[in-house]
């Protein structure tokens, strides 16, 4: 692991990868991003490493090993992350826009309050995952094992979870749109609904 805690006094937030400070606190930012920028395009492995804050558009992470690491409040826009290996990595609170995580290998991964507009996770393994309080407009988790993940309070606005394997997947007061969940062992998740006027009525 390379997680250090920010030099700057007070400062409680973990040092960004090659600087001892944050985001905020280091010197010479944008030289530091160029060089974290080439980092990541020349490395296949990315496990262990704080990248918070970051606008990472555009950037490809397919076939990467970004386990351990942490993207909190990144910006995301255009990225393939296909392939990849995603292992107890947080996206807290970040964005990610027209992102492609197709056949990637996600466990233990946090994502809860970001905003994922036109995601793809089709055919994907994302088990043991937080997406409390996401956006998924427009989200696609079609043939993917989803086992144990948490979907509480998320908006699923137009996403779809066909032909998942939703064993203890957990739908806390989410509304879930007419047939998104066709082929799906939905009987085997935990739905729970808060909202009487919640649209469930398509079991």
């Amino acid at each position: 692991m390379n997680l250090k805690k920010c030099k700057h006094n007070d400062c409680n937030n973990k040092a960004l990868v090659f600087s001892d400070f944050c985001f905020h606190h280091a010197e010479n930012i944008d030289d530091l991003k160029n060089k974290i920028y080439d980092f990541i395009i020349n490395n296949k492995n990315l496990k262990g490493y704080n990248f918070s804050f970051l606008d990472l558009t555009n950037i490809d992470f397919s076939k990467k090993d970004i386990s351990y690491s942490i993207f909190s409040r990144c910006k995301f826009k255009n990225n393939n992350f296909s392939n990849a290996t995603i292992v107890s990595s947080f996206f807290d609170f970040a964005t990610l826009t027209d992102c492609n995580f197709t056949k990637s290998n996600t466990r233990f991964s946090v994502f809860g309050g970001s905003d994922m507009e036109n995601v793809i996770f089709l055919d994907s393994t994302v088990i043991f995952s937080n997406f409390l309080g996401t956006n998924l407009k427009n989200a696609n988790f079609n043939n993917s094992d989803l086992r144990y993940s948490r979907f509480v309070e998320a908006n699923t606005e137009k996403a779809t979870f066909k032909n998942c394997n939703l064993k203890n997947t957990i739908f806390l007061n989410t509304i879930l749109e007419k047939n998104s969940l066709d082929g799906s062992n939905y009987e085997d998740a935990i739905i729970i609904k808060h909202d009487s006027s919640s649209q469930y009525n398509f079991f």
